[in-house]
Parts: structure tokens; sequence; C-alpha cells
């Protein structure tokens, strides 16, 4: 556990002559409540001591904050328990966001010092130094739970100081504490007792820090409570604090806000504007702190939103949107689509959703519909005479159909002339034909097959004559018929045994049949005439083969 004793002599910008002096003096001071779970740099459990160097010897002389010489989280950082260098900004400056490390809880309070006229020094003595017990984060009461025995104090902030003296050239000043303390004067560091550590002592005479006599310099302390249990601190001054401004209220580097709230003071009714007070150095010339207030219009939470325009209802205070009216684009053949409230209405083209339209054309409100050229190029690469080309809507999109159609008649075969589209109807072909010149060929219009039928060559007169056709040419010609092989119907029809012939001269004449004579003298010849059956018997006067008696 740790004690924190400070005891600052401080000596003002002269020695006070005066034996009217005041019998107390308020210096305002900023008090940053600090929760180790917040900032771990506060309550560790690493070795603790006296260590220098841990801030550069230059205040910025902009935020009247110290900057760490390093923010590497081992040497000097290490020693001085800074474990974590990025949040030591946040020791003297506020950070009110819980989204991000280093939160704290930004106070304002005076210390009151108390004139000795014995010593003729102003003094600040407190032992149990403990000035936002409850307050801070420690309205929480789940977040007291840092004690000593029992005995609750809120043990975790850091004060800064930044006020401002007019140097008389004699002034010292000297001070015993413990745990981190800086002082500056004129923007240098003449104390540097940084670190967790005991209660230390030391003193500077300003007359050897290069001051002139007569000028106003900076005032400027820095202290931290970083670790439990004990917290003292005491001051003793010779040197009287000038108050660097006094805001409209009057008071000593005030904010304001002990005479404005911005919610009653600066509330203009309006909740769309942001109503807060004027800032702390606003000269008010006599009027009322109303007449300054500012009231910022509210900004609209969705400035990249391209498809509403935004309200700010002053009842409410809440932006309501107005959405924007999309162009009519259907004569470009556009329908909507919504909006994109980054890139705005959106659209679609109603060519095309239908195969046969040429996308994204329009004309007037209508879209535009591939044409039989189109459709050609589109299937073939360049049109066909010999196809007609159209548009399916219902179906695939473009068609090709041919040019010239079939004919009914199966006999004939419809072809297409490439060069010119014109359709050109032959009669299909025999595919006997030349083979047989006797036989006629017709096709069969129904089925496209062919029927061979036999020429028919007159016959001749003259029974004797035998008309017949050649299969080469296809010619009748006529051939003279033997006589006896001739029957021409002039026979007895009744006497089966005769036959007819034809004389040399065409005439025809009866006569019996070739071979009812065998010329074989021995043989009597016969022939039935109902059957015409012939029969060769053996004569019976014949005496031997081939001889007769008589």
């Amino acid at each position: 556990m740790k004690l924190l004793s400070a005891l600052i002599i401080l000596l003002f910008v002269s020695v006070i002559y005066s034996q009217t002096n005041p019998s107390t003096l308020k210096i305002n001071v900023d008090i940053y409540d600090q929760f180790p779970l917040f900032n771990n740099n506060f309550q560790t459990s690493l070795p603790a001591g006296k260590t220098t160097g841990l801030v550069k010897p230059n205040l910025n002389s902009t935020t009247r904050v110290p900057e760490l010489v390093s923010l590497s989280p081992f040497g000097n950082n290490l020693d001085g328990v800074i474990i974590n260098p990025h949040l030591f900004k946040y020791f003297f400056s506020p950070q009110t966001n819980p989204l991000f490390p280093g939160r704290n809880f930004p106070l304002k309070m005076d210390l009151e010092f108390t004139y000795d006229s014995t010593k003729k020094v102003y003094v600040y003595n407190n032992q149990k130094f403990f000035p936002i017990d409850k307050q801070g984060f420690d309205t929480d009461v789940k977040k007291r739970i840092y004690s000593n025995h029992g005995e609750y104090h809120n043990y975790h902030f850091c004060m800064k100081m930044n006020t401002a003296f007019t140097y008389k050239g004699f002034e010292v000043f000297s001070f015993q504490g413990d745990d981190d303390v800086w002082v500056y004067i004129n923007n240098k560091l003449v104390i540097d007792i940084g670190g967790v550590h005991n209660s230390l002592s030391a003193s500077v005479d300003t007359t050897k820090l290069g001051l002139t006599v007569g000028k106003s310099y900076n005032f400027d302390l820095f202290f931290c409570e970083r670790r439990t249990v004990g917290s003292t601190i005491k001051i003793e001054t010779n040197l009287l604090f000038v108050c660097p401004f006094y805001d409209y209220c009057g008071v000593c580097q005030g904010n304001g806000s002990s005479c404005c709230n911005p919610l009653t003071t600066c509330n203009d009714n309006n909740a769309c504007t942001i109503d807060s007070c004027p800032s702390a150095n606003t000269s008010l010339g006599g009027s009322p702190v109303s007449k300054y207030c500012n009231h910022t219009p509210k900004v609209n939470p969705n400035p990249n939103d391209v498809c509403n325009n935004y309200q700010c209802n002053p009842l409410t205070g809440n932006f309501d949107s107005i959405p924007i009216k999309c162009q009519d684009r259907s004569s470009e053949c556009l329908s909507s689509n919504g909006c994109n409230s980054t890139a705005g209405c959106q659209y679609k083209s109603a060519c095309n959703g239908n195969v046969c339209n040429v996308p994204n054309k329009c004309s007037n409100g209508t879209c535009i519909v591939k044409t039989s050229e189109q459709c050609g190029i589109e299937l073939d690469g360049q049109l066909d005479k010999c196809k007609i080309y159209s548009c399916d809507p219902n179906g695939v999109g473009c068609i090709k159909q041919d040019k010239c159609k079939q004919s009914e008649d199966k006999c004939q075969v419809v072809s297409c002339e490439a060069s010119t589209g014109n359709c050109i109807t032959s009669p299909i072909q025999d595919p006997l034909s030349g083979e047989d010149k006797c036989s006629i060929a017709t096709c069969n219009p129904l089925t496209g097959e062919f029927d061979y039928n036999p020429v028919v060559c007159t016959p001749s007169s003259n029974p004797c004559i035998k008309t017949s056709c050649n299969s080469t040419d296809g010619q009748c010609y006529n051939t003279q018929i033997p006589g006896d092989m001739c029957d021409c119907g002039c026979a007895d029809q009744i006497n089966k045994c005769q036959v007819s012939f034809c004389t040399p001269e065409g005439v025809c004449q009866p006569k019996f049949k070739a071979g009812i004579n065998d010329n074989n003298p021995c043989t009597f010849d016969s022939c039935d005439p109902c059957t015409g059956v012939i029969t060769h018997m053996t004569a019976p006067h014949c005496l031997n083969c081939n001889q007769c008696s008589n």
C-alpha cells in the first residue's frame, strides 16, 4: 500500500507585502476519475519507485498536458509503472467514450488555500486527500471496490492545475508528496518526480529559471494517485496566482456551467437544434446568457441516402424520411426497380424480358423487335436466301425454316437455288431407269414409289406375224412365225388332233398335229380327236424291224 503525501511550496509572483491579503484563495482544478478496468496503468502490482525522465521537458503549449518521452512499454516506462503508454494521454485529458480504452470521468473542483500571516504564504494541507469519493465512476456503488481495511475511498484519479503568475524576481517554492508530480513553469519542466513512490520532496528557486520581472508565466501542476491506500497533499506558497481568465459567470477558469444550463438556459424548444452554452470567454456585455446560446441544427444522420429527403421533426428531434419520386422513364422502355440508397433510382429494361426484343433498344416507349435479317445474322452469321427467318416470342427466340416447302405430290422434289433463293420443282428419278425399256415406270404421288407396267405393242393383223418390244430401245418390232408354230384359230375346235398354221402367204389352214406321223412304216399312227392323245402301235404285218409285208 502506498501513502500519498504531497507538500508543495509555491512562491507566487511576488512576496506578499500587503497585510490585507485574502484569508483564502481558491484555485480551480480539473480532476479525472480513473478506473483500473478502463486504464490498466492504475492499481498495478509491479515494483514501484521514483522514476524521472518519463515526460518531455517541454509542455505542449496548446494542450498544456504532459507527453511521454517514449511509447515503449519497456525501459523507463516500465520502471515508472506505465505498462500501457498509449493510455497515458488520458491521465489529464477527457475520454468519455465507452467504446474505446482509457475511459475516464472528468470533474472540476476548487482547492481552497488558507493564508498563513506568520509565514506570509498560502497553504493547502489535506492528509486524507480523497476529493472525489462517491463521485465520478463511484456514483455506481458496484465500482466502490477498493478500501483500506474496510475504509472506502476513491483511490484512483489524476489532477491538473493550469494557472499563471506575475514574476517579481525572488520567488521560490518547495513541496513534498508521493506518486506522479510534475510541475512546469513557463512550459519548462522544473519538478520531475514521476512513478508510484513514497513521499518525496523537491524545491525550485525561480530566480534561476531566467524569468523576467513583471512578466506573467504559465504555472502547470500535474498530480496522480495511482495505487491504494493513502493520499496526502500539503501545499505552501507565497506565489500569488492570477486567474488566466474568468468565465461569464465570474468563475476563474470556469466553463460557464455555474450560470448556464443548456437544457434550461439555452432551451429554444426546438428538438431539431442542439442547444449549448456560449464559450467560457464570451463577453455578455450586460445581456442575458441566453442571448449568446448556441442552437446548432441537428445534422442529417443519413447524408448519403439519395433515395430519401430527410426533414427534422421539431417535436421529436427525429429525422423523418420522405422518399423521392423516381423519374418515369417508360418512354425509354424502363420500369422502376426500386431505389438504392447509394446509387439512387434503379430501372430495368422491359425489352430484356422477351427473347425477340433487341436488348436495351427502345423507340418511343416501344421495344424494338428483332428483324428477319437480325435473326439470320444471329443464327447463321449471315442471311441464307433459302431460309425464312423469324422470331418466336413464346419459344427460343429466333428460328429459321426452309423457304421452299416440299410438295404434297411425293413424286416431285422441291429445291432452292442458293444464289437466288428461287424454288425449283423437279420430278423424282426412276431408280430403274434404263434397265428395262419395255417397262413403263409410273410414280405414285401418294407414296413416291414407282409402279412398272409392260409396253403394249399393237398386234399385227397378220396372224403369222408376232409383235414384240425391244428391251434395249423400247421399240415394238415384228417377227415371222414359222408355219407349224402358229395357231391362228382356223382348226377344227372339236378335233383336238388338229392345229392351225399359217402358210407363207399368211393363209390360215388346219392340219394335223406334228408328231402324229412318226414316219415309221412299222407303226400304226393314230390320234384321239377327243383328247388329242397320239399313239403309235406296231403294225401287225411287220415282219421285222423296219420291214413290212403286204
